[in-house]
């Protein structure tokens, strides 16, 4: 929800960085992730289009909701991921990128 984001976000100086922002209260519990509505919010309310973004996210259900709403994805996958998560098993889900460090997301061009 927003209002349990938003002040963490203002504590440490955050919330000014994004441009937009989706919670539970934006949609129907139907449409969470992998559904592609919380993408078209932000997405709207950037002023974006799906062929020019890209979902960046650690878990399947990411991948798949870029998928769903026509844009490019990345999956990160950095050392503490790779301890919990089997990464083979997420890259079957055909992510456009895969990412170790967040800092990879400068060279997709």
């Amino acid at each position: 929800e927003y209002r349990m984001i938003a002040p963490t976000l203002k504590k440490f100086n955050l919330l000014d960085l994004f441009e937009a922002i989706v919670t539970d209260d934006d949609i129907e519990k139907s449409e969470r992730k992998p559904h592609p509505k919380p993408l078209f919010i932000a997405l709207e309310r950037m002023g974006g289009t799906p062929e020019a973004a890209i979902m960046v996210g650690d878990r399947d259900k990411d991948i798949e909701a870029g998928h769903n709403a026509g844009t490019a994805s990345a999956l990160f996958c950095g050392p503490e991921h790779q301890l919990h998560y089997d990464i083979e098993k997420l890259k079957a889900y055909n992510p456009t990128y895969v990412m170790n460090e967040f800092s990879d997301l400068l060279n997709i061009a």
